[in-house]
């Protein structure tokens, strides 16, 4: 397999984003009026990376980022394998819910590199998440000829993938930015 470079991104804001709200997989709102202005701010923001296919998660506020962040002539593909990760009864909660609810889970969800198993009652674990979006990258990398590759995703996908790449798992603000390298074998986080 050929080098590629894949710059991620995460979604605008939602109104449920603002109203801290983990939605996962399984609700699916788009930008609100904050969330659009981000991802026009992100147009400029990519720019410099010479971004030639975008690859997006099936989910509205994923799309909505990608086709407001770039021309309308850049090639936009969905990919299922991309969407932010299935949270199980959590999804749908508010965070301070969630907190309470699920005590030990939410202790331990936001620990990086540890407590890879955890996961909320019927959902996947940080694991399954994260061995997701690797594979999703490893098929992109392996049918797509363009070199530089933007991925339009979540904030659960991406840390969850980032974790093992040696990324701190601190808050991550939407249209955050991540710029990893993939040599044919591994995958390396740059910024």
């Amino acid at each position: 397999m050929e080098k590629k470079t894949f710059i991620l991104f995460r979604h605008g804001e939602t109104d449920l984003n603002a109203r801290k709200m983990f939605q996962g997989c399984g609700v699916d709102a788009d930008l609100d009026e904050t969330g659009r202005r981000q991802a026009l701010e992100l147009k400029e923001k990519l720019k410099p990376y010479g971004i030639q296919i975008v690859y997006t998660s099936p989910l509205k506020r994923a799309m909505t980022t990608a086709t407001l962040a770039f021309d309308k002539d850049m090639p936009i593909c969905v990919e299922p394998d991309l969407r932010e990760a299935h949270l199980g009864k959590a999804e749908g909660m508010f965070k301070a819910d969630v907190e309470k609810n699920f005590p030990e889970i939410w202790k331990h969800w936001y620990t990086a590199n540890a407590y890879m198993d955890t996961r909320f009652p019927e959902g996947e674990s940080k694991q399954e998440i994260g061995e997701r979006i690797k594979n999703a990258l490893l098929k992109i990398a392996s049918r797509e000829p363009a070199e530089v590759i933007g991925i339009s995703t979540h904030s659960a996908a991406i840390r969850c993938f980032l974790m093992p790449l040696g990324r701190k798992d601190e808050p991550m603000q939407n249209c955050a930015i991540f710029k990893v390298e993939f040599d044919g074998r591994n995958f390396k986080l740059i910024q």
